[in-house]
């Protein structure tokens, strides 16, 4: 990573002053820290999701006698705009016009085709049944030398209340022969039919996370979208891998109740959790206002989901902090925080996929911890240390 080159660019006088010359180009505020001179005010390109190559940086560090003296790091590069499912700023002001001056949808497409004849106006997934015909068209498993194609071995899609839509790459259904563990989490705010985001995966001995694919669905992480997904990864692990899958435990998100599960969450061993969880559902059965949520419990974490705990999976990650991060790419690389409509998600999601299955590739996964320098260091220290 190059390191900034900063200049001396201006002194506010005053906090008015700075807000006016960081508006004045066109930066608004990333940041703000607080050091020992007092507090320092980072502020980035305004249109930086358009233009994620944009380079220009404002520092703002506050004086004593409450001026700031102002510094510059790049220049405003605007010439790369990020790409985006949303139309260009002009023809959606056109669209708006139109629409406010009466125009019905299928008037406007045909204005816009006559406008802009090389506008692609998809309204191929309109209802259901086309939603259907696209995912049977994705339905075969693609030729082993098409390792980043996308295919869609399981979905159910009836409305937008009944719908479960699966899809992955050869090359990303291919961690699951490594891992026996599979982490699952659901983003919302993906489309404008509230639909929620599944996205799966494992991670390798270096804690490095492999998504494996997503599912788009219209529930939320329960344990029957559990079973439906482990039966999905059953069908085709042996079709693609040539082998029976792995996968024996769920790491989903937990809800943050009492310091007991918490405490539970560290046990290592089978036997003390199966212990410790009675004995704990035995100690809120005493409290009449913890009664739906034990029954919840018992049902959900220990009866059909229980390997949350620290022993459950050796070598594994016991948090989801990977698959946390990636959804939150998602939303910044991807959808850009905005609620896609379907037709335009679908599309949103074959690309993020062939992105992971070829970053998968180039970035195998491995098998062995890798140990660094300073850490086996500490570790010699530390045995020095009990001898």
């Amino acid at each position: 990573m190059s390191t900034r080159i900063w200049q001396d660019f201006f002194v506010c006088e005053d906090e008015n002053e700075l807000l006016a010359i960081t508006k004045e180009n066109n930066t608004c505020k990333k940041c703000t820290e607080q050091f020992n001179y007092g507090l320092c005010h980072t502020y980035i390109c305004s249109e930086y999701r358009k233009y994620p190559l944009c380079k220009i940086q404002l520092k703002a560090k506050q004086s004593s006698d409450g001026t700031y003296q102002l510094y510059l790091s790049g220049s405003h590069d605007h010439q790369q705009r990020n790409t985006t499912t949303r139309l260009p700023s002009p023809i959606r002001e056109v669209i708006i016009r139109l629409s406010d001056n009466g125009l019905v949808t299928s008037q406007i497409n045909k204005v816009m085709e006559a406008l802009h004849p090389d506008l692609s106006i998809d309204t191929k997934v309109m209802n259901a049944a086309h939603l259907q015909q696209w995912c049977l068209l994705r339905q075969n498993v693609p030729p082993p030398d098409k390792q980043h194609d996308i295919f869609i071995p399981y979905y159910v899609a009836n409305d937008v209340n009944d719908l479960f839509i699966c899809f992955t790459t050869r090359q990303l259904s291919s961690a699951c022969k490594y891992s026996s563990v599979l982490a699952i989490d659901c983003t919302y705010k993906i489309t404008t039919n509230e639909l929620s985001l599944l996205v799966f995966g494992t991670s390798d001995y270096n804690r490095r996370f492999y998504p494996m694919g997503i599912c788009l669905i219209s529930t939320d992480e329960s344990a029957d979208t559990f079973r439906t997904l482990f039966r999905v990864i059953q069908q085709w692990a042996s079709a693609v891998n040539n082998q029976a899958d792995t996968i024996s435990h769920v790491l989903a998100d937990g809800a943050p109740v009492e310091q007991d599960i918490f405490s539970m969450q560290l046990i290592f061993d089978g036997q003390i959790f199966a212990i410790a969880s009675r004995l704990m559902l035995l100690k809120w059965s005493t409290d009449a206002e913890l009664n739906d949520f034990r029954q919840y419990f018992e049902q959900e974490w220990i009866l059909s989901l229980p390997y949350w705990y620290e022993g459950a999976a050796c070598l594994a990650p016991s948090t989801n902090n990977g698959l946390e991060s990636l959804n939150g790419r998602i939303k910044k690389d991807y959808t850009l925080q905005n609620r896609l409509p379907l037709s335009a998600f679908l599309k949103t999601a074959e690309r993020l996929l062939i992105d992971w299955s070829k970053d998968s590739e180039e970035k195998p996964f491995q098998l062995h911890i890798t140990y660094k320098d300073d850490l086996k260091l500490s570790a010699y220290t530390w045995l020095q240390q009990q001898g």
